[in-house]
């Protein structure tokens, strides 16, 4: 079914702009939203939002997404877990539709899944069920007399132990990311899917097949985005003892500088002083030839006067 509010736009009705995004959705819609267009090829659910707006916010939107998805410290079980938590919450029926079938493809159980709609403890891992405790603490603030203000420290403490300071800012931008997301389909009433159901999900409705792509596919973008971290931290270091030799380098060659601009001032200076001598020394020397010249001159004056 189609949100009355943004009414679902064949592609041939799409301005070239709208084309731009339909054409851009279209590839990222995996078989966990095979329900994401109608039999006329409209985009659906959530997707026929962005159709109105301009290409670069839903890209942004895409790239913010991804980029979070690479994060590897945040499993993703628990991040499932918190979405669920996030649109039992806000009553935002397609984000609930549409992952619990992620979260069973992922390995949430049907009981934890159960549990979360109906604002229960998930159980499971005790990630999953801090995770729980910590997005009810930041979305649901003033419930069951807890006070409006930031995360408690005892919750912020077990959350860095647990999921480390990347792990934790994971989960505080996935909060976000899907509180915004579930403002934005409960304002354009955004429902199921025509003829599907949020809980319970028919054995037939996800496949064994189905649930291994699934996990296969996440694993492995998490290994390539361990894989990008690790290089990029291997360039980081490679670069920085480059940098470090290069300076050192510099360094020594800026030393045997100085140390040469000081041979050659010395060796001025041994030179301005040793030609300063030699003119002492030939001053010294005309002296002493003049003064014998004159005692000659005299002396013979003397001997010509007394003849």
């Amino acid at each position: 079914m189609s949100s009355t509010r943004y009414p679902a736009i064949t592609p041939e009705g799409l301005t070239p702009e709208q084309k731009k995004v339909y054409d851009f959705i279209l590839p990222m819609l995996s078989k966990n939203f095979d329900k994401a267009q109608d039999k006329n090829s409209a985009l659906i659910g959530l997707w026929q939002h962005y159709i109105h707006l301009p290409f670069k916010v839903f890209y942004e939107h895409s790239q913010n997404y991804k980029a979070l998805a690479q994060i590897p410290d945040f499993p993703l079980r628990c991040r499932e877990v918190l979405i669920l938590t996030i649109g039992e919450y806000y009553g935002a029926s397609y984000i609930l539709y549409s992952h619990t079938r992620i979260a069973k493809a992922v390995g949430l159980s049907d009981v934890q899944i159960e549990s979360i709609l109906e604002n229960k403890p998930p159980g499971g891992t005790e990630q999953e069920s801090l995770c729980w405790e910590i997005v009810r603490a930041l979305i649901c603030p003033g419930l069951n007399g807890s006070q409006k203000s930031p995360l408690p420290e005892d919750l912020w403490e077990r959350a860095k132990n647990s999921f480390g300071k990347m792990g934790v800012s994971a989960l505080l931008q996935w909060t976000a990311f899907y509180s915004g997301l579930a403002m934005i389909l409960n304002g354009a009433a955004v429902p199921v899917p025509e003829g599907e159901i949020i809980w319970p999900l028919e054995l037939s409705s996800i496949s064994e097949e189905q649930k291994d792509k699934t996990v296969a596919a996440v694993h492995k973008k998490m290994a390539v985005a361990v894989a990008k971290r690790e290089e990029s931290f291997r360039e980081t270091i490679q670069t920085e003892q480059s940098r470090e030799a290069a300076a050192a380098t510099k360094g020594d060659k800026e030393k045997e500088g100085e140390r040469i601009q000081t041979e050659q001032s010395k060796g001025r200076m041994k030179r301005r002083r040793s030609r300063s001598a030699d003119r002492d020394c030939t001053g010294r020397d005309n002296r002493s030839i003049d003064d014998k010249r004159r005692r000659i001159e005299v002396a013979t004056s003397l001997t010509s006067h007394i003849e």
